[in-house]
């Protein structure tokens, strides 16, 4: 049985920089390292991606709390096991979405719209919020992304009700850089990369209210942004729908899209 934990926050930001896929295929290879005794330290991971061990340490904690790791104490200190969601890089598939696609913005939208609905954002919560027309998110890599957060004192975990259903609030700090990042000024960027993501095939018309919430934004702020758009001649007005125009399909490939096949 393992014990209760209660992680001791990391101060010190080097995870922060480690992105979601490096970090996953870390932790496949450390489990495939300790194959001749089934468990690793949290040293070994922190080595491999060159983070500090107390950062390390706190990471592989959390995923105990999840369910995804396990833990055990040895006269040598904590050694750590990885279940099988997390010992196993997953094979490309072109039907998930990118993590490189949800936006910083978009993942406090999602954590602040489900913890304002039930008090705890739950993983698959948040994970539903992200997902799109464009490709639904891997549930693992969201969970490690939230992780993250949590190492780094932005999130904490709620009560214990079972690994499976324990959900996310956010830390006095995480409430308030997710206030700062929702009310700050909107970069063209975001709003294309979610219009993107809602609207994936050319003839599909332009959901302003889905961008909205997944920005964490009032409509009237994405609406005006739409009319600038407009009278820069990036979308067209059809009745009461908006259209990306060839300009716009151009906009949208600068952040990383490709227009689709007409």
């Amino acid at each position: 049985m393992i014990p209760t934990i209660w992680p001791r926050v990391a101060r010190v930001q080097g995870l922060d920089g480690v992105p979601t896929g490096r970090l996953r295929a870390a932790l496949a290879w450390a489990q495939r390292r300790a194959r001749r005794t089934g468990t690793f330290p949290a040293t070994l991971l922190a080595d491999r991606l060159q983070m500090p061990a107390v950062e390390a340490a706190t990471l592989l904690s959390v995923l105990t709390l999840l369910g995804l790791c396990d833990r055990y104490e040895t006269g040598g200190g904590w050694v750590y096991a990885c279940g099988p969601l997390l010992a196993a890089v997953p094979a490309a598939d072109a039907a998930i979405r990118p993590q490189e696609t949800i936006l910083p913005r978009e993942l406090w939208a999602a954590v602040s719209d489900a913890q304002a609905r039930t008090g705890l954002a739950s993983t698959e919560t948040v994970a539903e919020f992200l997902d799109a027309p464009a490709g639904r998110v891997d549930r693992v890599d969201v969970a490690l992304r939230l992780v993250t957060l949590a190492v780094r004192g932005l999130l904490a975990l709620g009560p214990d009700r079972g690994a499976a259903r324990r959900g996310w609030q956010m830390s006095r700090i995480g409430a308030e850089q997710a206030r700062v990042l929702l009310e700050r000024g909107l970069a063209d960027t975001e709003v294309w990369t979610v219009i993107a993501v809602g609207s994936p095939d050319v003839d599909i018309d332009v959901d302003l209210a889905t961008a909205a919430r997944r920005l964490g934004i009032s409509w009237e702020r994405v609406e005006g942004w739409a009319d600038r758009q407009t009278r820069n001649g990036h979308l067209t007005r059809v009745g009461t729908t908006l259209r990306l125009a060839a300009s716009g399909w151009e906009a949208i490939s600068a952040v990383g899209w490709k227009e689709p096949a007409r």
